[in-house]
């Protein structure tokens, strides 16, 4: 068969695209591994102790029972679907009894202030006395941290100094991963440059060194929270560059609403997650951060349903309602807890979310499963790029307990080890080997 270019010629040309595409596939290597929490908890380090997390539980749960008694009290307040009310309240239910806090965030940061350095040292020791306790009374949430100030001129040595000493003191326990929990992320506040983020990653290196732990055992989320960290001097988004100055560590870009809106000069009556300063904060961070491994986070509802006049609470919940499915139809599945009055809204909004769209969801994924490349089933097409959509959907609302793993393989035809994997090419070019 007679082609019109050389081989040579193009061997040398494709030859050219190895290297460009080898670090575009580094740096672009899929969705975030493992799960992501649907929230983040912060506690003001002041406050935190043992039984904070179950104590959110059990007022969350005092919430719900006062404020939204049964399904059809909580359907109507925030209108959800008759067929769902039943469903979205049961599991609303479920999971503030079984895991109401997700993450929780030890606060040295907006919620804690400045103080005398004595009293933050104690407080930082005393931190993690009382994470000790709770992990050693099963108390602990699935993630843990602390958010310590920022490495700005004047946060940098107070923030490393806290912590060093919440760290130093964990580890003195011992055992496996030095005294740390499992899952435990540091939160930097404030980023402007990627140099405080290389700066950072060096100290976390000389850490590890230091207390024996494994080599990139700690790993961080920054905080979007300037206009600075949207563009720089030179016109560019630095986000990429907060990436790769990382090196790794770098879990997840979380929105700061409130520091981010009086950046950009709005007003504080205009302040909040609905603001356009904090819409285009989230288009940005999606088009520099999607398929790096990065998760991202949105930030918080700062009305709180703290009662006890019902109309207030029922107020705040519906904003929070409002605020939590905009995140999650925008991309972001995780996103600030204030209040434990807040937890009822954070888990209904996720329950709607997912058990609206799973029935629709599963049997596009299994068609797709089946044949392996783009399909048509019903009215809707799908292509490949779909299924990475589909994919992800399903393995989120598994991880975050809204679907059975084993209904979720019956339904789709994949296995276990398949729906974990972060990119569903990778499923693909799993089943090619096996044939």
């Amino acid at each position: 068969m007679r082609t019109a270019i050389d081989r040579s010629f193009l061997s040398r040309a494709l030859s050219a695209l190895s290297a460009p595409n080898a670090v575009h596939d580094r740096f672009y290597g899929g969705d975030p591994a493992g799960r992501q929490p649907a929230h983040t908890c912060y506690v003001g380090a002041q406050h935190f102790t043992a039984d904070t997390a179950t104590a959110w539980g059990a007022t969350a749960r005092q919430w719900l029972a006062r404020y939204a008694p049964d399904a059809t009290a909580l359907g109507e307040l925030l209108e959800i679907p008759a067929p769902l009310r039943g469903p979205v309240y049961d599991a609303t239910l479920a999971k503030l009894t079984r895991e109401p806090v997700e993450d929780l965030r030890i606060d040295f940061e907006d919620g804690y202030g400045w103080r005398p350095d004595a009293e933050e040292d104690a407080h930082a020791l005393a931190a993690a006395d009382h994470v000790a306790a709770a992990r050693q009374a099963g108390a602990l949430p699935p993630a843990v941290g602390l958010r310590i100030k920022p490495m700005t001129e004047a946060g940098k040595a107070r923030g490393l100094r806290t912590l060093d000493l919440f760290l130093s003191r964990l580890c003195e326990g011992g055992g496996e991963g030095g005294g740390l929990p499992d899952h435990l992320l540091i939160t930097l506040p404030k980023v402007t440059v990627p140099e405080q983020i290389a700066v950072f990653v060096a100290v976390l290196d000389h850490l590890e060194e230091q207390l024996g732990l494994p080599e990139g055992r700690l790993r961080f989320e920054l905080m979007v929270e300037t206009t600075e960290a949207l563009v720089d001097p030179s016109g560019r988004c630095p986000l990429p560059s907060f990436v790769r100055a990382a090196r790794g560590r770098l879990s997840t870009a979380c929105i700061g609403t409130y520091d981010l809106t009086a950046s950009a000069g709005v007003a504080a009556a205009h302040q909040g997650m609905g603001h356009p300063v904090c819409e285009h904060a989230r288009r940005t961070m999606a088009a520099a951060l999607s398929g790096t491994g990065v998760a991202l986070c949105d930030g918080s509802t700062h009305v709180l349903p703290t009662g006890p006049d019902p109309a207030d609470v029922h107020a705040a919940w519906r904003l929070s309602w409002m605020h939590v499915r905009h995140s999650l139809h925008s991309g972001f599945y995780q996103g600030w807890d204030l209040h434990p009055g807040q937890l009822p809204i954070r888990f209904a909004a996720n329950a709607a979310f997912y058990l609206d769209a799973l029935p629709t969801t599963l049997a596009r994924l299994s068609t797709m499963v089946r044949a392996s490349q783009g399909a048509v089933e019903g009215a809707i097409q799908d292509d490949a790029a779909t299924a990475q959509a589909l994919h992800a959907f399903t393995r989120r609302a598994v991880v975050g307990g809204w679907l059975p793993l084993q209904a979720a393989c019956e339904q789709t035809g994949l296995l276990p080890e398949e729906l974990a994997m972060p990119r569903y090419r990778d499923v693909l070019a799993s089943r090619a080997e096996e044939l």
